[in-house]
Order: C-alpha cells, then sequence, then structure tokens
C-alpha cells in the first residue's frame, strides 16, 4: 500500500490525522528534496559542454 494510503489505515486506528499527515507530508517532502538533488546531480555530471558544438 502507498504512504497516503497507509496513512489512512493509521488515522482509523489512532484518529490522530493532523499528526499522521503532518508526518506522511515530510517524508514525501523528504523524498521530493532528495530525488530533485539526485537529479541535479545527474544532470550536472552528464551535462554537454556549449564549446561542443551542440
Amino acid at each position: 500500500m502507498e504512504l497516503t494510503g497507509m496513512a489512512r489505515t493509521i488515522i482509523a486506528r489512532t484518529y490522530l490525522p493532523v499528526e499522521i499527515f503532518f508526518a506522511a507530508g515530510m517524508f514525501y517532502l523528504v523524498m521530493t528534496f532528495v530525488l530533485v538533488q539526485g537529479f541535479r546531480l545527474l544532470e550536472k555530471l552528464l551535462r554537454v559542454d556549449a564549446s561542443q558544438g551542440r
């Protein structure tokens, strides 16, 4: 099950929607930040110089 589905399951058991959705949102934020930084590094490593004619 994906993260939001798991959050909904936990909320049904604990009745703490704000805390659970906040934690899930923070996890999504961290995942996105790591992926963006990784792709920036990959883009920098694979960049073709303008002096090469492309």
